[in-house]
């Protein structure tokens, strides 16, 4: 599962907002593929030390923004109806890139994060997730609904589908209730 088109040294730092089951099936998938994780952060210590644990040079934080602080890319995977709150309350930088994992939600809810500089997105993998480590070996091959204005960030997320095996289709913020509605 190797990403040919982008060197590993130029990959983006990745972090964890979020261990429950899409979190910590990306964070392995991510993992495999060569992208370095290095931070995690949740509500249950012992789902990011799980986390952790299985994915080598990844950290666990007790805070949001010490993620948010080691990380290039940061993923918000925490419950739809969470993804606002933690939007709001981690400290951002500049140029930073900030995804949830929502079908259902446009790139919109992480406007915290866009006011700060960061440039924001959704990257959905169109599977389910009963299972966390028999998920991550799913993505190879599924379908992935990429939403990201910057054409930076749609690149750098572009990569990730290739280097997982998957297949992205590109979505605007107005596609995504059509998009969540076909793939229930």
């Amino acid at each position: 599962m190797a990403d040919s088109r982008r060197p590993q040294s130029a990959r983006p730092k990745v972090g964890f907002i979020g261990a429950g089951k899409v979190g910590t099936a990306m964070a392995l998938a991510l993992s495999r593929a060569g992208y370095p994780v290095v931070a995690v952060a949740s509500r249950s210590l012992s789902s990011a030390q799980r986390l952790e644990a299985q994915v080598d040079g990844c950290r666990t934080f007790a805070g949001v923004d010490s993620v948010a602080q080691v990380s290039d890319l940061v993923f918000v995977t925490v419950p739809d109806d969470a993804i606002a709150a933690v939007a709001a309350e981690v400290a951002w930088r500049p140029g930073q890139m900030v995804v949830h994992c929502s079908g259902s939600l446009a790139a919109g809810v992480l406007e915290p994060a866009r006011r700060i500089g960061a440039a924001v997105g959704g990257l959905h993998p169109l599977q389910t997730f009963a299972d966390s480590e028999r998920a991550a070996d799913a993505l190879d091959g599924s379908t992935f609904g990429l939403e990201a204005e910057d054409a930076g960030l749609s690149a750098v997320l572009g990569d990730m589908v290739e280097a997982l095996g998957g297949t992205a289709v590109l979505l605007r913020a107005e596609d995504k209730p059509l998009y969540h509605a076909a793939a229930v």
